[in-house]
């Protein structure tokens, strides 16, 4: 893409850095809905960089309760089955007892990519720190593993796939976290990518679980 054509984008990348939400308590069986609309620039073979923005909807989708932003750089030049992902995340919300919460995350990420017979997979490793307002900062290891499956659905090429993730407290040693997710990607342009999905997710919090239903859709613009 010609650098007078990137002007635009750059200057949108620009504004979601820049904009933030607020964030509610979520209480075990809620549904709601996540939206993410992320952008990815090619700076040059092996370089790309990433911006990504989440909104979530809970209390049965009545309340927008969470707002993040993500920006980072993808490194491929190493080999063809591993990316390297350096990722700062910034989060606004409020926690259980309504306070403001400002948290600052950075992420680094090693992606392990392949293909068995014919279904593709990815398996995610990504190391947070976490410094938060109203907690102790700390470290966390999450886990995600991925099959893409060859199949096209319906008329509109749909791409089904699977994933679950895991996340660790370093600090504590500890399991706190799990998600399932089922859905398909779609390409809907030539530079414009869809994805629509389904997470359970099962949350370990002082000794019991709190479990959301989530319906969820991602669009991705690649320049």
């Amino acid at each position: 893409m010609e650098t007078k054509n990137r002007a635009p984008f750059t200057i949108t990348a620009i504004i979601i850095v820049l904009t933030s939400g607020i964030c509610f308590a979520v209480d075990d069986g809620d549904f709601q809905y996540w939206s993410s609309a992320g952008f990815s620039f090619d700076i040059n073979k092996d370089w790309k960089a990433v911006v990504t923005e989440e909104i979530r909807i809970g209390e049965s989708v009545q309340n927008f309760y969470r707002h993040h932003t993500d920006v980072g750089f993808v490194y491929g030049g190493l080999a063809d089955w591993l990316d390297l992902g350096f990722n700062y995340r910034q989060v606004y919300g409020k926690d259980s007892s309504s306070s403001w919460m400002e948290e600052h995350r950075m992420l680094l990420n090693a992606t392990l990519k392949g293909n068995f017979l014919g279904i593709d997979f990815t398996d995610r490793s990504r190391f947070e720190y976490r410094d938060r307002d109203n907690k102790n900062d700390g470290w966390l290891y999450r886990n995600k593993f991925t099959l893409k499956f060859p199949m096209e659905l319906t008329t509109l090429k749909l791409k089904p796939y699977i994933a679950d993730e895991v996340y660790f407290t370093l600090d504590e040693a500890d399991y706190t976290r799990n998600r399932l997710y089922a859905g398909f990607s779609i390409n809907l342009a030539e530079n414009l990518k869809g994805n629509v999905f389904y997470l359970w997710q099962s949350t370990r919090d002082s000794g019991k679980y709190i479990d959301i239903n989530v319906i969820g859709t991602y669009l991705t613009f690649s320049f």
